[in-house]
Parts: structure tokens; C-alpha cells; sequence
């Protein structure tokens, strides 16, 4: 009798299997991250997802692991409907120099992948320039001059925007320096991406403006505001000679808080800090001219130059280049279209975009130095919040215990025996002294570390204008968070905020962020996140984040008979426990509080040097900076920073003190555009030296016991403390304030 082979049991397998197959062969994937592939250390940038769904409704989950950024992960679930193509833009932090890929895995309801994509990416070295360009066409693309025999890190960057890919998150943006945008393109902008152009800005950008007409602003509304010139007309103009000698004789670099800080030339270094006259600060002076380029005319935007606009580039009474401050960034204006000619084919045409840009000189010829080794200002945020439950044990006292346990199971345990006159009882002996062992190095893990759920919060914000919006103001948050866990346990996490992200501590240029996990999920109204805390221990996170709340903070400059004094207008709910204003001339702080809905004025008299403030903390920083790279503790207490808004105001002005490498005067000195100090990194926007170097006030108001933000904390914390540092930079040009 012939058996016919039984296919029921096979058959379940093998439609999965197909219908598995299908659904991959269905879904198309592509990847877009960066900017143009390009990324900064240290910062955030965007990552666009396409998804074609050419078979059935899928319900997919989505997966962006960040490679080497800190083991940062993003997860999220979203229904692919058949015959639909959708767009999804993410917003992800590089925690490393090093070479480093975005991965992203779309799988099915049962976790199988179905579709997996992988970009490398160029990463920045963050004291190096990296501009982001929407132009009208491929060929009209900005670009810096060639560099040779440079690492690829310290090359000055451009990179390609595609409107569709634009990030409509602010945060997502501040990987950029600048951001080159042709009017023609602007309509194709929508209002939120619009929305995270303005948070950018206000937060310290350089936006680069070219308008060829004007009807090009009829359809992008949100740019009026912005503009350093009210275009009504236009003419045609030859502006080569102008752009020429506007070139060689060294353009003046553009401040904004996002700048790239000025480069300093080891090489060519004096002592005290002078350089020779013929250094590489001259790159500029030392170009040769282009004559051709006199020859074409072009047209150009004409109208009325708007209050407090310069100009900074004219061909006889014909204004080419126009800019002005806004809020903490920059706007610049060209009345000509450098996509077409004379421009284009211009020989200089790179070195022009470098000048416009800001990219300081070194950087051109490759005489640049950095400090690759530099600490992140992350560590000292954490020395501050950092739970005083955990108690590091000194490597001394570790080698004692280990000295000890040797002596014990070793000479001891064969001195014991002998002595009893019963070797045989090694058998027990040694284990029992290894057991004595392990229950005391666990008691003194115990007494060391073992405490109670902490979670703490530390909000540095600046207060920002927001043109354009409905409040006029907005809020640029950066949350540092602290939990201790008493168990090996996962935390929720939640930032009641759209444009929002967590990330990991940045160790600094080199390094990735250790081995915790921090699994983030993205939404259009809040941020959620998953952190997992190994048993009794500490560890922190950064939740950035922008905000168009109302401004709980306003000042207004006033001068009277040669002195000069600060109104402070509490707005929120609850009182500023200390005031400080920072200025050119000093630090005058104040412990009187200013209540809510409170008013209270500021002089700025009698103040402490800026510089003596940062000095007295940069020991400090070092030291909590070099024992978070410690696993064994021997300086625990000098480490720990317990003013907290003596330190956050000190750390935002690290890039104000510097020693030049290799001079004889290694004293600190003031740099005028601000500079990332050799030890310390500061996070884009974190820094705030180029705008006290340029002449703004700063107001910071302390406030003990309050957030701007609801608990992010989704858990039970038997201990808890939050507190927030509000900054305010006012022009000193201007004694209206900055917010309305």
C-alpha cells in the first residue's frame, strides 16, 4: 500500500513564508539622513524615512538605531495602508566623531523585518562649519574651497537640502551653522517645517537669504519679518568689483550664537597669544582678484533698508548685502541671485561663500587647531544633579581588600589547616572564606550605593523672540535629568512637548555614551522615552527641547544720566529666588527676588569680572569632568557641584576663556567671537560668548523648586528636586526689550 505524503502540517508554514515574502517584496524603503549625509559631533540632525506600501495594509514598526550615537534607539508604529507612500522625519543626536551609519528596520506585527536600510555618515568635528543649503538648482549649490591633505573632520561642510526633507522640528536644525535658502524656493516650505526655520534662527542661526524678485515672498509670508530690507523694486547693476574687494580686504565674520568658533592656529602662535602678520589669518587678504567677473551685470532687489539692518556690501548706492540680528541669530540678505552669473562662474565663487558663511580663516589652508580629547560640558551638568546616594570606592582601598583576600585563601588557609593539623579541611575552609568574601564586598556595595528612587531635574532655558508666531516668544529648553534606580529596572519617561528629544550624556569628541539603553518613541504632541537603570546606579539624560509658550521672563535696557540699569519682569508662576546680569563690564548679581508678576530694577554697577566667575569654576569642571571618567573614586567630593546657578551661568560662557597652545602666557583670554575651551566642548547654542563679545546683556533668573515643564517622570520617586535657569539676551543697542 502507498502512503501519499501528509502536506497539512507544512501548508501554515509555507503561506507565512509567502505571504512574508510578499509583503517585503511589496514595501519600498529609503533613507535620508543628515544633511546631505553630513552630520556635526555632538548635535542633533534629521533623519527622513519613505515608506511605499505597494501590497496590503501593513501595521508596521518602525526601528532608527542611532550606530555608535550613544546606543540611542527610536521606535514607533505606524499602519502603511496598501498603495500609499508615506513620509516620516525623525530627529537623532551623534554622540561621536567617529565613523558612524543610521540604520532603520521597518517589521511586521510578529517583529519579523520586512525592510532594513543603512546610510554611513560624514561626521563634523563641532568647531568646524557645516552650512545647509536649499538653492534654486544643483549647479547653483554653495561650496567651500577645497581643502587638501586635511582629515576629514576639519573640513568645513556643505551639505544639500531637499525641501521635502527639511525637519519641521527646531532641535533637528542645530547641527547646522548656516542655512542658505533661495526665495524661489521658499513656497515649497511648509508652516510647521517654517516654524522650526524662525525656532532655529531665533536660537542662534545664520540665515542666508537670496531674493532675485519679489514676487518670490508673495507665497512665504513667514520670511517678511526676517527681511534686513523691504524689497519694493528691482534694478540690474554690475556687482563684481564690489563682491571683490569686499573679499580681499578680509570680511568681518558674521556673529550668531550657533557660530563656529573662531579656529586658532597653533603653529603661527606668539607668545601671549600674537600672531605674525603674515599668518593664515590673512587667507582672505592674500587671494587674486578675478577681473572677468566686472564684466556681467545681474538683477538686483531694491528698497528700504529696515531699522537696525547694515549694510555690509553696496555697489555705489545699491545695496548687495544686507543683515541684522534676530533674536540670538542672524538673518543676511543678498539682493542677487549667486546662482546665476556673474557669480556662479565666478573663480572666487568659493571663497565667497566661506567669507558669507563665517568659516574662520585657519580652517581655509588647514593650519586649524582643536583638542580632539575635549570633555563635554554634559559632564559638569551631571557632577551638579548627580544623585549623593553613590559613594565611588577608592582603587586603594580596592587593592587592599584584594591584597587581603589573597593573603586569606592563600598563606592563611595553609597556615590554618597546618595548624589544626587537618589539611583535608581545605575543602572547606577555602570555600568558606570565599563565600565571607563575596557576602562583605556585597555589604559594602550595600552601604556605598544601595538608597532610594531619585529623580532630578535641571532646565537650562532661553528665553527667544519669535517672529511670526502667535505669542511672539518661545522657549529653547535643555532638560538635564538624573535617576537613581535601587533595582535593575526600565523608567518611563515623557516630554509634553512636539519638537522634543532625549538623548544620552555626550562623553565628549571621541567617545559614544556608554552601555546604558535609552529607547525613545517620537509623537506629534509629546516625546516618550524607556530608560533602563542597572541596579543602584546613576545615570543621566538630556531632553532638548522648543517651545512657542508665552515668555515667562521679560527685560527692558534703560539709560539714565550715563548709567545704565535692567527692568525684570516676572511673568510666571513662581519667584525668581536671584537675578544676575552679565555684561562686557561684569557680573552684578542680586539676591533680592523678584516675585510673581513682580517688577524690579538692576544696576549695573559695582559688578565681578565675567572672567574671574568662569575661572573660579574651570578647576572645578575639570575635576568633575575627569572623575566621571573614573570607575574608582579618590576625589568624590571635590567633584561634586553643589551651586548650581553659579556653575550653569559660568558654563555658559566656557568658550569665553581660552589658553593658547604653546605661548608663554598660558593666562585665559577673552575671545571675541567665543570659542569652545581646549578641555571643554559646549553643546551648539549652549554658549553664550559671542553675545556678551558683541555688546548684549544677559539676563539669567534663577528659580528654586520650578519647571517650565510638567514632571517628565512617569514613575514614583521618593526623591525628587527640580529647579530651572532662565537666560534673556537683550541688545544693548536697544532700549526696548526683546520680548514683547
Amino acid at each position: 500500500m502507498t502512503r501519499k505524503p501528509r502536506l497539512s502540517a507544512a501548508v501554515p508554514l509555507l503561506l507565512w513564508l509567502w505571504t512574508t515574502w510578499q509583503a517585503a517584496a511589496a514595501v519600498q524603503l529609503d533613507l535620508f539622513a543628515g544633511y546631505d549625509g553630513k552630520v556635526h559631533a555632538g548635535s542633533w540632525f534629521p533623519v527622513a524615512i519613505e515608506v511605499f506600501n505597494d501590497g496590503a495594509t501593513l501595521e508596521g514598526s518602525f526601528e532608527v538605531l542611532g550606530g555608535r550615537f550613544g546606543n540611542q534607539e527610536q521606535r514607533f508604529k505606524e499602519q502603511l495602508p496598501g498603495g500609499t507612500r508615506k513620509r516620516f522625519l525623525m530627529t537623532v543626536f551623534a554622540g561621536s566623531l567617529n565613523s558612524a551609519e543610521v540604520t532603520v528596520r521597518l517589521a511586521d506585527a510578529r517583529g519579523k523585518t520586512i525592510a532594513e536600510r543603512q546610510q554611513p555618515l560624514v561626521v563634523v568635528a563641532a568647531d568646524v562649519p557645516l552650512l545647509g543649503a536649499i538653492a534654486e538648482g544643483v549647479s547653483g549649490m554653495p561650496r567651500f574651497p577645497e581643502q587638501q591633505d586635511q582629515q576629514p573632520e576639519r573640513i568645513p561642510s556643505v551639505g544639500r537640502l531637499e525641501t521635502a526633507y527639511l525637519p519641521d522640528n527646531a532641535v533637528a536644525l542645530e547641527g547646522l551653522n548656516t542655512l542658505y535658502l533661495n526665495a524661489a524656493q521658499a513656497s515649497r516650505i511648509s508652516t510647521p517645517q517654517a516654524d522650526a526655520v524662525l525656532g532655529w534662527l531665533n536660537a542662534g542661526g545664520h540665515l542666508i537669504l537670496a531674493l532675485e524678485q519679489v514676487p518670490d515672498l508673495a507665497a512665504a509670508r513667514w520670511l517678511r519679518p526676517l527681511m534686513p530690507l523691504a524689497p519694493s523694486g528691482s534694478t540690474r547693476v554690475r556687482p563684481g568689483d564690489a563682491l571683490q574687494r569686499w573679499l580681499l580686504r578680509g570680511p568681518a565674520r558674521p556673529t550668531h550664537a550657533l557660530a563656529a568658533p573662531e579656529a586658532y592656529d597653533a603653529r603661527l602662535s606668539r607668545p601671549g597669544g600674537r600672531k605674525d602678520k603674515n599668518d593664515s589669518s590673512r587667507y582672505f587678504q592674500d587671494l587674486i582678484g578675478d577681473p572677468s567677473v566686472a564684466e556681467a551685470d545681474t538683477a538686483v532687489v531694491t528698497g528700504a533698508i529696515a531699522p537696525g539692518s547694515t549694510v555690509i556690501l553696496a555697489e555705489s548706492i545699491t545695496p548687495l548685502v544686507v543683515t541684522r540680528a534676530h533674536g540670538r541669530g542672524r538673518v543676511t540678505l543678498l539682493t542677487f541671485n549667486p546662482e546665476r552669473e556673474p557669480v556662479k562662474s565666478w573663480r572666487l565663487n568659493r571663497q565667497f561663500w566661506a567669507a558669507l558663511a563665517g568659516v574662520p580663516a585657519p580652517l581655509l589652508n588647514g593650519h586649524a587647531w582643536t583638542d580632539p580629547g575635549a570633555a563635554s560640558l554634559d559632564a559638569v551638568f551631571a557632577s551638579m544633579i548627580e544623585t549623593r546616594q553613590v559613594r565611588k570606592l577608592p582603587v586603594g582601598v580596592l587593592l587592599l581588600m584584594l591584597v587581603v583576600y589573597l593573603v586569606v585563601i592563600g598563606p592563611f588557609d595553609r597556615w590554618l589547616v597546618r595548624r589544626l593539623g587537618r589539611p583535608m579541611l581545605t575543602w572547606i575552609t577555602f570555600p568558606a572564606f570565599v563565600a565571607l568574601f563575596s557576602v562583605l564586598v556585597y555589604w559594602i556595595g550595600f552601604k556605598l550605593r544601595a538608597g532610594q528612587t531619585e529623580w532630578t531635574e535641571l532646565h537650562v532655558v532661553d528665553v527667544l523672540p519669535m517672529a511670526g508666531t502667535n505669542t511672539g516668544s518661545g522657549l529653547r529648553g535643555r532638560t538635564y535629568t538624573s535617576l537613581y534606580s535601587p533595582v535593575n529596572a526600565t523608567y518611563d519617561l515623557r516630554l509634553a512637548q512636539p519638537s522634543a528629544g532625549f538623548r544620552r550624556e555626550y562623553d565628549g569628541f571621541g567617545t559614544g555614551g556608554g552601555e546604558a539603553r535609552l529607547t525613545s518613541s517620537p509623537g506629534p504632541e509629546s516625546c516618550d522615552a524607556g530608560v533602563f537603570v542597572p541596579v543602584w546606579t546613576s545615570q543621566m539624560n538630556v531632553a532638548e527641547w522648543t517651545s512657542f509658550a508665552e515668555a515667562p521672563l521679560a527685560a527692558t535696557i534703560s539709560s539714565l544720566g550715563g548709567s545704565r540699569t535692567v527692568e525684570v519682569v516676572n511673568r510666571g508662576m513662581e519667584p525668581l529666588a536671584q537675578v544676575w546680569i552679565v555684561s562686557r563690564d561684569g557680573v552684578f548679581g542680586a539676591s533680592q527676588p523678584v516675585p510673581p508678576a513682580g517688577i524690579r530694577d538692576f544696576g549695573l554697577e559695582g559688578g565681578n569680572s565675567l572672567g574671574t566667575l568662569v575661572d573660579n569654576q574651570l578647576a572645578r569642571f575639570q575635576e568633575a569632568a575627569d572623575y566621571r571618567r573614573q570607575v574608582f573614586g579618590e576625589m568624590q567630593d571635590r567633584a561634586r557641584i553643589d551651586n548650581w546657578a553659579e556653575a550653569s551661568i559660568a558654563a555658559s560662557f566656557i568658550g569665553s576663556r581660552r589658553k593658547g597652545p604653546g605661548s608663554e602666557d598660558e593666562s585665559p583670554n577673552f575671545n571675541r567671537y567665543g570659542r569652545i575651551d581646549r578641555n571643554f566642548a559646549a553643546m551648539n547654542g549652549l554658549d553664550l560668548s559671542a553675545a556678551v563679545a558683541r555688546g548684549d546683556i544677559v539676563v539669567f533668573a534663577w528659580v528654586e523648586n520650578g519647571s517650565p515643564l510638567p514632571p517628565i517622570n512617569r514613575f514614583k520617586a521618593l526623591r525628587t528636586r527640580r529647579a530651572t535657569l532662565y537666560r534673556l539676551a537683550l541688545s544693548a543697542d536697544s532700549a526696548a526689550p526683546k520680548i514683547p
